[in-house]
């Protein structure tokens, strides 16, 4: 793809200054040169646009000193090479800096897009689960899920993707500190089963 874009530039390029050697100064092709730096710079990138832009000067500067175009000055001949440079360049820029962010602000919508359909599919799965029964086990408060009996925890993740962390609300707290009061400091459960008596 890049070759056609390097051919096809270049090609039109040379059309272009054939064009432009063959005619008298008072006929100026100066703003056809945009055509084939704006093609590089879009499908080749900035150094694609940079190699158009250069050769196009040099195409430029030569059908203009071959159609002996007069300047008063040689002056005016370098400030008029100089201008068209500069202007070409920076059209090469602009082009591929307007390509690369168009090319990134289409990765983000479609970042988005995927994004929006992963919130759309749970947000989808969550509203089936509204106003539907789940069986809890009255002894080990598991769920019933399918034909296996889960934890709440598991239970959280597999459907809703929330993971749990345990801690202790200022209720339980309340609730350890009064039983340890009663128990005392050294009432902990040993740690191996066989101490137990």
């Amino acid at each position: 793809m890049k070759a056609l874009a390097w051919i096809a530039s270049f090609g039109l390029l040379a059309l272009l200054a054939a064009a432009d050697w063959t005619t008298t100064y008072e006929l100026n092709l100066t703003a056809l040169y945009y055509v084939p730096i704006v093609f590089g710079g879009w499908m080749l990138g900035r150094w694609g646009g940079a190699a158009c832009a250069l050769c196009s000067i040099v195409c430029w500067s030569v059908a203009d000193y071959r159609t002996a175009h007069p300047y008063s000055e040689p002056f005016f001949r370098y400030w008029n090479i100089g201008m068209h440079a500069f202007a070409y360049a920076l059209v090469a820029y602009l082009t591929a800096r307007l390509h690369s962010a168009l090319a990134v602000a289409r990765l983000h919508a479609a970042e988005k897009q995927e994004a929006l359909q992963r919130v759309e599919a749970a947000t989808a799965e969550v509203r089936a689960m509204e106003g539907t029964f789940q069986t809890v086990c009255s002894w080990t408060q598991k769920i019933r899920d399918g034909d296996e009996w889960i934890t709440l925890e598991e239970y959280l993740e597999r459907h809703l993707k929330i993971r749990l962390t345990h801690g202790m609300s200022p209720e339980g707290q309340r609730i350890f500190r009064a039983a340890s009061e009663v128990s005392g400091p050294l009432a902990a459960a040993p740690s191996d089963p066989k101490q137990t008596p």
